[in-house]
């Protein structure tokens, strides 16, 4: 009767794990379907250690800590531009590719 109910918190422990794996999936899934339709990526703020949502179609993203840049020119460099107060731009990475 042990070995019996041994088996059975087995195979419990594995349709619990089996949910919990199937709601880890859809979770993602909703959240990469609700950035795609609110037009939104998914950045990694290394000032910040938090992820942040920026407007999607850009390649390149940048943060001071207080403010964010986004651009598509793949020279652009926001350390160098003489008309930003900030020399401390530290560049994102995208976190949904």
């Amino acid at each position: 009767m042990r070995q019996i109910g041994n088996t059975l918190n087995e195979i419990d422990d594995m349709i619990i794990q089996g949910y919990n794996e199937r709601s880890r999936i859809q979770d993602r899934m909703f959240d990469s379907y609700s950035r795609a339709v609110r037009g939104v990526d998914l950045y990694n703020d290394p000032g910040s250690s938090a992820a942040v949502e920026l407007p999607t179609g850009f390649d390149r993203a940048w943060s001071d800590g207080n403010r964010y840049i986004i651009s598509d020119d793949p020279l652009y460099d926001p350390n160098s531009d003489q008309n930003l107060r900030s020399n401390n731009w530290q560049q994102l990475k995208r976190l949904d590719r």
